[in-house]
């Protein structure tokens, strides 16, 4: 697990740190030194904790009175949240922003802080959910979701006992195994409306447990226990000089797999691979992030390679979606891998696309004016 950078959203359980007989003294004790200890080490932290036991015995009293609609029940999750987050707080004082996150936007920065503390926001909306706009919000790419599990299983653990933890887990997979609907109250690692959004942003959310010990594993980019939820990530690379259907292909198709990272060719190997003089690589990835906006409407992870590897040996991949020109690179890497006894990238290859002439369309072609973009003969 890579983190891209050093601040860290932490969406806390409410079941960890405020249960239904009390509020967890001897962990937020534990919680609160880990947490200033990380700083020390140059993290920052937005944390946004659940509602607790506290919420389940407002929502069943209520409900023992009088008919309570579920907007009503999530307001008072809310202020729950918004309660819990005042604590934390309290006991984060001399490094937290005063000001509790609790609508968005009302905190758009860290300032001289280490810590945010945020709440819950509006009906409908879990702290799940929240901390998954917030992460969004502060360009941050992943969830830490601390719950009591620490995992996702199979099936419900409390009434399964032949459930299996899974280490990871795609949205679409995850989707299918809680409701379809957020209610309140409802107890699943992540809750539908925040996978929904995360599926659709391409955040990944962590779920582990309460040990700490663990969480620093995660923290410090080591092995650690718990469930990654994301969506398959997927690679493709290439010079780009002259973006035409071809790519337009290619990307679709990576794009219809998940996520996608463009490893981008330097100039250096750009040259080399052409035999001539090619575009710099700031303005080719420029007109590439254009084109995926303007295409897809989405944006990718478009990183400089030296080499026809990249990163596809040290991080891992779903797929890597290949041309007939480019499947020797693939089974190059997929080669490496298998001697490093890392998983191999499933490959997944398009045919060429043809010009009217029945040959490829490439940007050299174009280039030369024998074709368009399209593939249209030039007179």
């Amino acid at each position: 697990m890579v983190f891209k950078s050093k601040i860290f959203v932490i969406a806390l359980g409410g079941s960890i740190a405020f249960p239904d007989d009390s509020i967890n003294v001897s962990f937020l004790k534990r919680f609160s030194l880990f947490i200033k200890r990380e700083i020390k080490r140059g993290k920052k932290f937005i944390i946004v904790p659940g509602g607790g036991g506290i919420t389940r015995r407002y929502q069943e009293a209520a409900k023992r009175i009088t008919w309570v609609k579920d907007e009503d029940k999530d307001w008072l999750g809310i202020h729950a949240t918004r309660l819990n987050a005042h604590f934390l707080r309290t006991i984060f004082k001399d490094y937290a922003e005063p000001v509790i996150l609790d609508e968005r936007g009302k905190v758009l920065s860290f300032d001289s802080h280490s810590i945010i503390i945020a709440s819950g926001w509006r009906p409908g909306w879990s702290t799940d959910y929240v901390a998954c706009q917030i992460a969004l919000d502060f360009g941050i790419r992943e969830v830490i979701n601390l719950s009591e599990a620490g995992y996702v299983y199979t099936a419900d653990i409390k009434k399964d006992p032949k459930a299996r933890p899974i280490k990871k887990l795609f949205w679409d997979d995850y989707l299918k195994l809680i409701p379809s609907r957020w209610s309140p109250g409802l107890h699943t690692p992540v809750d539908p409306v925040a996978a929904r959004l995360a599926k659709r942003q391409g955040l990944r959310v962590i779920t582990v447990s309460s040990n700490l010990d663990n969480l620093k594993r995660l923290l410090r980019r080591e092995s650690f226990r718990g469930t990654i939820l994301a969506n398959p990530r997927v690679v493709v690379g290439g010079t780009f000089e002259v973006i035409h259907r071809g790519h337009r292909r290619l990307l679709k198709k990576a794009f219809d797999l998940g996520d996608v990272f463009i490893g981008l060719t330097s100039d250096k190997m750009a040259k080399s691979l052409k035999k001539r003089k090619v575009k710099k690589f700031e303005a080719r990835k420029k007109a590439l992030e254009a084109f995926v906006k303007k295409e897809f409407n989405k944006e990718a992870e478009i990183v400089k390679i030296e080499d026809r590897v990249g990163s596809t040996i040290e991080e891992d991949f779903d797929y890597i979606v290949v041309s007939p020109e480019t499947e020797k690179t693939a089974l190059l890497i997929n080669q490496k891998r298998r001697q490093l006894k890392k998983k191999p990238i499933k490959i997944v290859k398009i045919r060429f696309v043809l010009a009217e002439d029945g040959k490829p369309i490439s940007d050299t072609r174009i280039l030369k004016r024998q074709i368009d973009r399209e593939g249209k003969i030039k007179g």
